[in-house]
């Protein structure tokens, strides 16, 4: 009987030491990226702006965020750098892509609900468009939210999405997006068609045979031809 309540308070005390390490690790992957407002509708010309927020239970040191946005749309106006975290060595919008770092002072940690950043932006053209966070789990080029314990804590991001424009603008505007980059693949099937046509005649002149060419006779300079 002894015996058994041994096995059974060994069995008890594993079992709450697994449990209470999958909540502690549950609860470490539980940060988020936010962007606020998530969903917008707009007028071409529009000046608007974003906020990029982290929410982490865990203390955390820094965070990388990198979004994707169509440049034909949507421009960067200004970034302005939030109040979560201590410092931001890195914020740069190109080529439809926004880079933030974001670090803690040394020995400083930050958790809870706060603003990374916030964005300017500009509708630039009508479209349906949209801010992505790029996040993968377990990579490590991507967003991410760093914890004391040096792990990568994020476990979900937003992604905005906004209209510019009304409903035709909006259609217009994707038609002539299409269009424009069609034209380099109109451009290349005209050379296209262009080059196979001449390589054709020149094929079709190899093929065909040497014509009758009018060989006069040999006759002596001192002697004019008799006629037949």
């Amino acid at each position: 009987m002894k015996k058994l309540q041994v096995v059974t308070a060994i069995l008890l005390y594993l079992a709450s030491l697994f449990f209470s390490t999958s909540v502690a690790f549950a609860q470490e992957k539980n940060s988020q990226i936010i962007l606020s407002p998530s969903y917008q509708e707009l007028g071409v010309g529009k000046e608007f702006k974003v906020d990029i927020l982290v929410k982490t239970s865990v203390e955390t040191v820094g965070s990388d965020v990198y979004i994707d946005y169509d440049p034909r749309v949507i421009e960067v106006v200004s970034v302005d750098v939030g109040e979560s975290f201590d410092k931001v060595p890195l914020k740069e919008a190109k080529d439809g892509s926004i880079k933030i770092t974001a670090l803690e002072d040394q020995g400083n940690t930050f958790s809870g609900l706060g603003r990374i950043a916030t964005l300017h932006l500009k509708t630039i053209d009508a479209g349906d468009t949209a801010l992505r966070v790029k996040f993968e789990s377990g990579a490590t080029t991507d967003s991410n939210i760093v914890s004391t314990k040096v792990t990568d804590t994020l476990s979900k991001v937003d992604e905005g999405k906004f209209l510019a424009g009304d409903a035709f603008e909006r259609s217009l505007g994707a038609a002539k997006r299409l269009a424009f980059r069609a034209i380099p693949i109109f451009i290349f099937l005209i050379f296209a068609g262009i080059a196979a046509y001449v390589g054709y005649r020149w094929w079709k002149k190899q093929q065909e045979g040497p014509k009758d060419v009018f060989i006069p006779k040999e006759v002596p300079l001192d002697r004019p031809p008799q006629g037949e």
